[in-house]
């Protein structure tokens, strides 16, 4: 294909008389803007000009500008209305644009602050879920370190390691394995005594050998499956727990900006506060993963509902009838193409004309076969339902005892 140059006939009139004049309102907060629209009134070397026309009453000016140019504006006896053109008060636009840029700008900087604390927690998650989709030992690893976790949490929640023996809370550790983990430590007692000869590691021994064995015992049992279901357990908890994280942080970025009245630095502040709402996210997420890991269950499938598919017989007029096809017989029809009928010197076809096909079509359009009375098409008359009405409680009884219908036959 030959190129062909183009050429763009201008405006001479235009050009001579000084080119694009461009006329501003008022100064926008951007420096950037304003050479932008400076710009417009010189494009391809054609001459042209701009004038921008400023209040000190703009926002721009009554923000940011000093009160001083109003002053000093008195002093030269300035009257109201009158058009100024000093340097002085360019500078002070210039400055007061300056000052608008910066804002500006520590304010996206502060934004990006706040986004890194959620993306370096975005990066731990994600690292879950990719144990998770990868599958594999790496995934039953993963998920046994994180019931190690789970199970190191309930023991110091009940037995801390930095308080007296005598005010562990054995009775309630051992509940709580056997609800959360599905595991019964025998060596653990039923009831508190403040007497026990317990050591802390021995405890930790016991609930770690009984849990191996049962996560082995989960993995046999679940068979072939058991990386799908282990994959799909950690899927879910971490989707679940991690939208709600999301949630609670949007809610916190919101409302830390109140910790400045304190006179506190509120992305020092987010930054603690959302550290520590990550560890009870993690604490959280690994106890339900460990509950649910133990509570899977293989079932036995489901079978599958057949719906017959329905359709309207498209026999004679004069017998309309709805029937049930099966599936061959079904595909047998879908496989079927209907030829292009013949058509008529009337511009008819000779199916269309055909009696079969007129009743084919009205029952196809008409009224439900199954509300029909006779086989010409005729409307079934509605009859009204009517109850049989007894008489009442307090009406004479029609036994002709004179006592009421409710002390006579209407008892019980």
């Amino acid at each position: 294909m030959r190129a062909e140059k183009v050429s763009i006939d201008y405006d001479d009139d235009l050009v001579e008389d000084g080119g694009l004049h461009i006329l501003g309102s008022e100064r926008h907060d951007s420096r950037r803007i304003d050479r932008q629209l400076r710009g417009r009134s010189g494009r391809q070397g054609d001459p042209g000009a701009s004038q921008f026309f400023l209040s000190l009453e703009d926002d721009l000016m009554r923000l940011f500008g000093s009160e001083r140019i109003a002053n000093v504006m008195d002093k030269w006896g300035a009257e109201e209305g009158e058009v100024i053109t000093h340097g002085l008060v360019t500078k002070s636009i210039e400055r007061a644009q300056k000052r608008v840029e910066t804002n500006n700008f520590e304010a996206r900087k502060r934004l990006l602050d706040y986004d890194d604390v959620m993306n370096q927690q975005r990066e731990v998650i994600y690292d879950l879920r990719l144990f998770a989709l990868e599958g594999g030992e790496d995934l039953k690893g993963e998920i046994w370190e994180m019931i190690e976790h789970a199970a190191r949490d309930a023991i110091d929640e009940y037995a801390p390691a930095g308080e007296a023996s005598d005010t562990w809370d054995l009775a309630g550790l051992r509940r709580r394995l056997i609800l959360d983990l599905f595991i019964i430590v025998a060596e653990l007692p039923e009831e508190n005594d403040p007497e026990h000869e317990i050591e802390r590691h021995e405890i930790e021994n016991w609930v770690l050998d009984g849990l191996r064995e049962s996560f082995h015992r989960k993995l046999e049992s679940l068979g072939e499956h058991a990386e799908q279901i282990a994959s799909f357990v950690m899927l879910s908890v971490i989707d679940e727990k991690w939208k709600d994280h999301l949630y609670d942080l949007d809610h916190l970025k919101a409302s830390i900006g109140f910790r400045g009245w304190g006179q506190k630095d509120p992305l020092v502040e987010y930054k603690k506060e959302a550290y520590e709402m990550f560890v009870d996210l993690m604490t959280d997420l690994r106890k339900t993963l460990a509950s649910y890991f133990f509570r899977a269950q293989l079932g036995a499938p489901q079978p599958r509902r057949r719906v017959p598919q329905r359709m309207v017989y498209s026999g004679p007029a004069d017998s309309p009838q709805t029937g049930v096809l099966d599936e061959a017989a079904l595909a047998a029809r879908q496989q079927a193409r209907p030829r292009a009928p013949a058509v008529d010197e009337m511009g008819m076809s000779a199916r269309a004309s055909s009696p079969a096909a007129v009743g084919a079509g009205a029952l196809a359009s008409g009224p439900d076969p199954r509300q029909l009375g006779t086989n010409r098409g005729e409307q079934r008359e509605k009859v009204p339902v009517t109850v049989d009405s007894g008489p009442g409680r307090n009406d004479p009884c029609p036994c002709g005892s004179g006592k009421k219908y409710k002390k006579c036959h209407g008892r019980g």
